[in-house]
């Protein structure tokens, strides 16, 4: 029985130890292949909502983007504490640009805006 349990042990490390040489090699060593980034930018992403959900920090990272989203043209910094409706549309560039009502939507754009719902 304490054979059985001790060969138990040496796998279950021998796993772990795989697991984590996995994880460091996805961090740290670069690639030249595109394929491999892709997977590594899906791995890395998974990852950091891993640890931000098991930390308690997730479900803010929507508000978080909205009250540090400063447009360059046509947007403006949202409070998020204003009460109403806000809207969002994509520009020309294909930018995504957030405004607190729809007068602040450029002309040629109001027919593609849309509501943000909370």
């Amino acid at each position: 029985m304490l054979r059985r349990f001790g060969q138990f042990l040496i796998w279950f490390t021998l796993f772990i130890l795989v697991l984590l040489a996995v994880d460091l090699s996805m961090i740290y060593i670069p690639s030249q292949s595109q394929g491999f980034n892709q997977v590594r930018n899906i791995y890395l992403d998974f990852r950091f909502r891993l640890l931000a959900f098991v930390a308690g920090n997730s479900g803010n990272d929507l508000d978080k983007f909205l009250r540090n989203r400063l447009s360059d043209k046509g947007g403006s910094r949202l409070p998020l504490q204003e009460k109403g409706p806000r809207f969002f549309y994509v520009d020309g560039n294909g930018e995504i640009r957030f405004v607190a009502n729809l007068d602040e939507v450029p002309s040629g754009y109001r027919s593609q805006a849309q509501k943000l719902e909370r």
